[in-house]
């Protein structure tokens, strides 16, 4: 897709108000143009012939001209303005949900920085480009153009054929550093994007720099960056610089002949003071508005790179969204000949077959990268297998919609994000439950009575990344928030291992009472959590190996036995 097909289709739900701006820079344009050419008859009308009864009827005009271009230059500009806000703010919540969709394994393999950079300079820069500087400057200066070029065509067509070829020697020059000031912008937006990274992560790894005593580490490494940055940036001066040292004599040049054209004409009465006065700013304006708005598109042209970026996140793979409604409860939970491998050298599930009676605890259970993370975030929707399918009550995952899937299911994985904000409001994360609902939660997850000691209780603010909160209580603050959704199906990845023992026992104890005949799949290296499940499976090169309960797979002395004993 081109850049103005994409433009056109992102701009369309400011399309009246972009009319309007252009409408407007169209009035402005023509009131602009009146206040000079009405200089031309207030001269020879009135001071070269002595006809003063004009003085008064050209001067209200005069004022007339410059008042419209005045509001118009207001309105526009706000109107402008207007468009770039809102054209930026469903820019950014399109990539917002652009992102929410992605695969996790494209989200990982870049840095967090980067997707901060891009909703927060990047989508704004765009915004101005499209609602500002493309019809508010650029579409403002050609249109000024085209009408100066109408009346020096109409004093002098032989002039204005001169000038218009010394405008085309300008553009020629321009185009030969048009492309290098392009890659030069790419390189800056890079760089950029690198030093506002690392600024990010270093304010998020103070503590581990400080404990570690790597100040000196750290600020090299920025200084590095910075340098790198700053070169390109230099880099561009020296280039735009280079380009008027070879463009603005031809500037100077154009001015200095129409004085001394233009003066002859006058002198040989082929050309009126008026007219003469007016020819001199016309050509002026002719020059300035060609080398701006050359400029202009180069400018527009670099900055393509901004569009580049937001074109290149929203072109990424996207996950499926799904649009089937599962009719009546969950029933039927199954992975079939599910293939999946984060990277091409291993297979985490391989060929994965396995069902999940529903109303029971179901535990998964084995060594490290066997797959059972995975599977938990496969049912997540994170991501989607390579091959085969998961089937909820005989449909593919895939073709649920998402709300719909995630309104019954709830996950609480291992290291639980906390948002900067209130306990309460990590638990609620914007839905609508009663305090005795929150409470209850809270109770079953052993939370509550710590919450209450704390002198703001369920007002308190827990800090950046719940970093005032110790592993544990992060944890069951994460399972309290799953559990007041009431889900059908409860996904545990690791989710009581900051836990002590006690606490730990307690907690799946309530879970058991909390939620009797529902559907929990848990994930355990501590097989002491999970000894009360219905159905353990055991998990190893993305195959099931072992399957049964507690009983029965000691019973039959394989690889679950051989876990328990080795803890």
């Amino acid at each position: 897709m081109g850049y103005l097909k994409w433009g056109a289709q992102v701009c369309k739900i400011i399309k009246w108000g972009y009319l309007l701006t252009i409408l407007l820079v169209l009035i402005e344009a023509l009131s602009s143009t009146s206040v000079v050419y009405l200089q031309k008859y207030m001269i020879d009308s009135v001071f070269v012939t002595g006809n003063y009864r004009l003085f008064a009827i050209l001067l209200s005009g005069f004022a007339g001209a410059a008042v419209i271009h005045s509001i118009m230059f207001s309105l526009s500009s706000f109107v402008a303005i207007r468009n770039e806000y809102y054209l930026s703010k469903s820019i950014v919540l399109k990539l917002i949900e652009t992102i929410q969709r992605m695969p996790l394994r494209i989200i990982q393999s870049n840095r967090i920085g980067e997707y901060i950079q891009t909703l927060t300079t990047t989508a704004i820069e765009v915004g101005n480009l499209l609602c500002w500087r493309i019809p508010r400057i650029m579409l403002q200066e050609a249109i000024q153009l085209l009408i100066v070029t109408i009346i020096l065509g109409s004093i002098s067509p032989l002039f204005l054929l001169f000038v218009c070829i010394v405008s085309i020697v300008y553009v020629l020059i321009g185009r030969q550093f048009a492309p290098i000031l392009k890659n030069n912008r790419d390189q800056i937006l890079t760089k950029k994007k690198d030093l506002i990274v690392r600024m990010e992560e270093g304010i998020s790894s103070t503590r581990e720099v400080i404990a570690y005593h790597r100040m000196d580490w750290e600020r090299e490494i920025y200084d590095t960056l910075f340098q790198s940055y700053f070169r390109e940036v230099t880099r561009e001066g020296k280039l735009i610089n280079r380009q008027m040292l070879y463009t603005d004599p031809l500037k100077w040049m154009v001015i200095l002949t129409v004085l001394g054209f233009g003066g002859y004409e006058t002198i040989n009465g082929t050309m009126s003071i008026g007219t003469l006065v007016i020819f001199l700013q016309f050509n002026t304006q002719f020059t300035d508005l060609f080398i701006s708005l050359f400029q202009s598109i180069m400018k527009i042209s670099g900055d393509m790179a901004y569009i580049d970026q937001i074109r290149s996140l929203e072109s990424g793979p996207q996950l499926s969204m799904g649009n089937k409604v599962i009719e009546g409860p969950i029933k039927h939970l199954e992975m079939k000949n599910v293939v999946f491998q984060y990277n091409k050298e291993k297979v985490t599930l391989n060929q994965l077959d396995i069902k999940f009676p529903i109303g029971q605890k179901i535990s998964l259970v084995g060594g490290s990268g066997g797959g059972k993370s995975t599977i938990i975030h496969m049912f997540s929707r994170y991501y989607e297998p390579d091959e085969g399918s998961i089937l909820v009550n005989d449909v593919p995952l895939n073709r649920i919609s998402s709300q719909e899937w995630v309104s019954r299911t709830a996950v609480v994985p291992q290291d639980p994000y906390m948002f900067s904000d209130t306990i309460r409001e990590n638990i609620l994360l914007g839905r609508n439950y009663s305090d005795d609902e929150i409470i209850e939660v809270c109770r079953v997850a052993q939370i509550h009575e710590y919450i209450c000691s704390l002198s703001n209780g369920y007002d308190t603010d827990i800090g950046e990344r719940g970093v005032k909160l110790s592993g544990g209580q992060r944890q069951r603050i994460a399972i309290a928030r799953a559990l007041i959704g009431k889900p059908e199906i409860l996904l545990m990845d690791e989710a009581t291992s900051a836990l002590d023992m006690e606490t730990e026992r307690q907690v799946l104890f309530n879970l058991q009472q909390f939620r009797d005949n529902t559907t929990t799949i848990m994930v355990a290296h501590r097989l002491s959590t999970i000894i009360d499940s219905q159905l353990i499976y055991v998990i190893s090169n993305g195959q099931v190996v072992e399957q049964g309960n507690h009983e029965q797979l000691i019973r039959n002395e394989k690889e679950y036995y051989r876990l328990i004993h080795a803890q």
